[in-house]
C-alpha cells in the first residue's frame, strides 16, 4: 500500500485518523501509541521485513537520547555526534551502497528497495537527538512521564 492508492486514501487513512482521535480522548499517551502502531502497520503493508528497521531505529535513538540527557557536556556532545553518524550510516547504506559498489565493480547499479520515508525519518531522528543534547529534557518510559513541553519549537 502506498500513499497514493485508493486503499490508503479511502480505507486506511480514515480508519487510522478515527482511531487516533477516539483514543486521544482517553490520553495523549494512548494516541501516540495508536498512531505509532498504525504507522508500523502501514509500513508492514508496504514491505513487512522492513518494519524491523524503524522499530530498531526508534528504540536505538530513544536509548541514545536518554544517555545524552543523562551525560555531562563533553560526553553528551560525543554521544550526539555518534548518533548522527549512525543515523547517516544507515541512510547511506540503503541509498548509496549499491551505487558505490556499482562504481567499484564497473557495472550498472541495481534498483534498490529503500525503506519508505527513510530520509525523512533519519533527519527527524537527528533533529530529536540535537534537541535532546541542547535542552536535556527528562526522557522516561512510558511516555506519561515524559516532559512533552520541552519538545516545543
Amino acid at each position: 500500500m502506498l500513499f497514493n492508492t485508493s486503499e490508503f486514501i479511502f480505507i486506511f487513512l480514515p480508519l487510522a485518523l478515527a482511531l487516533h482521535f477516539l483514543v486521544a480522548r482517553l490520553s495523549v499517551t494512548a494516541a501516540v501509541a495508536v498512531t505509532t502502531l498504525t504507522s508500523l502497520l502501514f509500513y508492514a503493508c508496504w514491505n513487512p521485513p522492513f518494519v524491523a528497521l524503524p522499530m530498531l531505529s526508534i528504540a536505538a535513538n530513544f536509548l541514545l537520547a536518554r544517555s545524552i540527557a543523562a551525560a555531562g557536556e563533553p560526553g553528551a556532545h560525543r554521544l550526539m555526534i555518534a548518533g548522527i553518524l549512525a543515523n547517516l550510516t544507515v541512510l547511506g547504506y540503503f541509498k548509496y551502497a549499491d551505487f558505490l559498489l556499482a562504481i567499484l565493480q564497473a557495472r550498472a547499479p541495481h534498483p534498490v528497495a529503500v525503506p519508505l520515508a527513510l530520509s525523512f525519518t533519519t533527519f527527524v531522528q537527528i533533529a530529536f537527538l540535537a534537541h535532546v543534547w541542547r535542552h536535556r529534557p527528562a526522557l522516561d518510559f512510558p511516555a506519561t512521564r515524559c516532559s512533552w513541553r520541552s519538545f516545543r519549537i
